[in-house]
């Protein structure tokens, strides 16, 4: 599991739409995954990160993000983070 420091600095940047430091924190999330031998899920975190998004307008003319996320892992910080991307 991320540490906690990192999990919340991704709701902040997600909530914040600063995708450039959502992207960092994730990066630093795969990296700490990858040092526990935690190798599918920094895969599957970095196979989000390529994921590329589809920008549309609502039908009440706001922008909405389809991030075509594939919800293979309904449990754990995968879900989280693809919950996260979603929604933002």
């Amino acid at each position: 599991m991320a540490r906690a420091d990192l999990l919340a600095s991704l709701v902040k940047f997600g909530v914040n739409n600063d995708k450039v430091k959502f992207r960092q924190v994730v990066q630093a999330i795969i990296a700490e995954e990858r040092s526990k031998q935690h190798n599918v899920l920094a895969e599957k975190l970095e196979g989000i990160l390529r994921t590329p998004s589809i920008e549309k307008n609502g039908s009440n003319g706001t922008q909405m993000v389809d991030h075509r996320v594939n919800y293979r892992y309904p449990k754990g910080i995968a879900a989280f983070c693809e919950a996260v991307i979603f929604l933002r």
